[in-house]
């Protein structure tokens, strides 16, 4: 069920801010909550992800597996809140993203 307020912006007409709920998906193994894109909202994607995951443990021996997925065109921004994640790309570039760590990457 979405819900939809109006508002007044000066020296605009008045806006609309529609609210859905996440829709829980995978990617690969891992569980994820997606806000973002949205049948409903079309020209949102497919090139605006926003993603929601854990809090979830991994180990050594049971790191996270999300399998190999294109990024063509489009730019990733991955903010970390908690814990540590080593990403490595395609083309085995790595960077490990920290609690309030930014990872940028873009794909040509």
């Amino acid at each position: 069920m979405n819900t939809t307020a109006a508002a007044e912006a000066p020296g605009t007409d008045s806006l609309a801010f529609t609210s859905y709920p996440n829709q829980n998906t995978q990617l690969g193994h891992l569980p994820i909550n997606r806000a973002l894109p949205r049948r409903e909202r079309r020209t949102v994607g497919p090139w605006c992800f926003l993603d929601r995951f854990g809090p979830l443990a991994f180990t050594a021996g049971s790191p996270m597996d999300v399998p190999p997925h294109p990024h063509i065109g489009l730019q990733t921004v991955s903010w970390l809140l908690e814990g540590e994640v080593l990403h490595t790309d395609s083309l085995g570039c790595e960077a490990t993203v920290r609690p309030g760590g930014v990872n940028v990457m873009a794909a040509h």
